[in-house]
């Protein structure tokens, strides 16, 4: 690859990350709440994440150096996967307190809805790699991450 295209990937990432950690930041006053945290607690826990973040950027470059970039990449996944992992029973909690439908029937929408997003996302993500690349079919998975994420007050207030 061309200098060039490493410098708009690189970009790329590094405006996800910004804007994925903005909309998080927007949530720390509900966090702070939730947790029932006081405010030298709540210093400590923001205090603990760029430092975290600036320690693992020499270990990652560590273990680039010393593994595939293939292997981690895919424990990246693993990691990430494992810290979305309680998104799907939430929704059914949170579908079971609905307003607008009963239980029953709001959990059968949210359950029909990951249905049909497990049935038809690896055929996509097939499909588009077939005909472009797996990182553009990648790419427009994190897109529809991030849309779903601007979405998810929408869907919030129909249930």
């Amino acid at each position: 690859k061309s200098k060039k295209q490493n410098r708009i990937a690189l970009s790329l990432l590094f405006f996800l990350s910004g804007f994925s950690f903005s909309s998080w930041a927007a949530r720390i006053p509900t966090i702070k709440t939730t947790f029932e945290m006081n405010e030298a607690e709540l210093g400590s826990f923001l205090f603990i994440l760029p430092v975290c973040s600036l320690l693992g950027l020499p270990l990652s470059a560590w273990f680039i150096a010393k593994y595939e970039s293939r292997y981690l990449l895919l424990s990246g996944f693993f990691i990430s996967g494992l810290g979305v992992v309680s998104i799907f029973p939430m929704s059914f909690n949170l579908a079971g307190y609905s307003k607008k439908y009963a239980p029953g029937v709001a959990i059968s929408i949210v359950g029909t809805y990951a249905t049909v997003g497990v049935l038809l996302a690896p055929p996509f993500v097939g499909y588009v790699a077939h005909l472009f690349s797996l990182n553009l079919a990648f790419l427009i998975f994190i897109v529809a991450a991030l849309l779903l994420i601007i979405f998810s007050r929408k869907a919030y207030t129909f249930l």
